[in-house]
C-alpha cells in the first residue's frame, strides 16, 4: 500500500511540474510541492507526538488511581454526585441542565467542579447544590472534595481524560462512571462511544443506570425576569411573521431551543 501512495505521488508531481508543450520541467512548482509535503509531514508528526504522549502521562498518572474493576454500585449509598466540568463552555453546560434537574427531583446532591470564567452561569442554576472553583494550572493547592459518584461524561476527549484523571486525584469518592476514554478499570462502569451521538445520550444512559426516567431530557435553565420580559415583547411585535434563524455550528442548538420556546 505504501508502495503504492509513494507511485501515485510521484506520478502527481511529475503531471504537475513537467510541461508538455516545451519539455522543460518546472522547478518553482517542484519546491512549492516539496514545502506542501514536508509541512503535512510534520503536522502529522506533531500529531502523533502528541497522541504518544499524552497515553504515556495518562497511563503513568493512572498508576495512582483506585481500580474500580469488578465492584458494582450501591445505589443506596449514593446521595451526592459530581461532575468535573472543566475546560468546557456554556454551551456544553446548558446541555446537562436537564440531567441534573432529574438527579434533583429524586434527592442527589448535585456537585460541579468549574472554572472562574464560568462561575456567574452556574451560580444561576438552582439545581446545583455545591459548586467548587478550581485553577486548572493549579491542581496542587486544590482541596479534596467529597462524594459518592462521580461522572466522567468527557473522557473521550483526550485532554478533557487527563484533567478528569488528575481531578480524581484529589477527589474522595466511592464510585465513578466514565464515557469513554482510554482508561477503563478506574471506573465501575464504562460506556463506550457510539458515534454519531449527543452528549444527552450518555446522560440518558447513567439516568437509567441509577433507576430514573430519562426519556426527553430538556434543558432546564433559569432566566432573568427582566430579560424573558424583554424577549417576549420583542417577538410578539412580529407575532404573525414567518420568522427565521441561522446557526452556522451544530454546536449552537442551545440558541434554536431557547429561541424556539419563546416564539412557540
Amino acid at each position: 500500500m505504501i508502495v503504492v501512495d509513494e507511485c501515485m505521488n510521484a506520478c502527481i508531481l511529475f503531471s504537475s511540474v513537467f510541461n508538455i508543450r516545451t519539455g522543460y520541467v518546472r522547478m518553482g512548482k517542484i519546491v512549492g510541492y516539496l514545502k506542501r509535503l514536508n509541512r503535512k509531514r510534520n503536522y502529522k508528526t506533531k500529531e502523533l507526538k502528541y497522541k504518544v504522549k499524552s497515553t504515556v502521562k495518562l497511563l503513568s498518572l493512572s498508576r495512582n488511581l483506585k481500580s474500580m474493576k469488578g465492584t458494582y454500585i450501591d445505589l443506596l449509598s449514593v446521595n451526592k454526585v459530581l461532575f468535573p466540568f472543566v475546560d468546557l463552555g456554556i454551551g456544553d453546560a446548558v446541555c446537562h441542565t436537564g440531567m441534573w434537574e432529574r438527579l434533583k427531583n429524586k434527592g442527589y446532591t448535585i456537585q460541579v467542579i468549574a472554572e472562574e470564567r464560568t462561575r456567574v452561569f452556574f451560580e444561576k442554576i438552582t439545581d446545583i447544590d455545591e459548586l467548587y472553583i478550581i485553577d486548572t494550572n493549579n491542581l496542587e493547592s486544590m482541596a479534596s472534595i467529597d462524594t459518592d459518584l462521580v461522572i466522567s461524561l468527557y473522557s473521550w476527549i483526550r485532554k478533557k481524560e487527563f484533567l478528569n484523571a488528575q481531578l480524581l486525584l484529589k477527589l474522595n469518592y466511592k464510585y465513578a462512571i466514565s464515557f469513554g476514554g482510554r482508561l477503563k478499570k478506574h471506573f465501575n462502569i464504562y460506556i463506550p462511544v457510539k458515534t454519531p451521538f449527543h452528549i444527552t445520550h450518555p446522560q440518558q444512559h447513567i439516568l437509567e443506570i441509577l433507576g430514573i426516567y430519562s426519556d426527553a431530557l430538556e434543558y432546564s435553565i433559569s432566566i432573568p425576569n427582566e430579560n424573558e420580559l424583554f424577549i417576549r415583547y420583542y417577538l410578539n411585535l412580529y407575532k404573525k411573521t414567518e420568522l427565521s434563524l441561522s446557526t452556522p455550528l451544530q454546536a449552537r442548538m442551545t440558541e434554536v431551543y431557547l429561541f424556539y420556546n419563546y416564539a412557540s
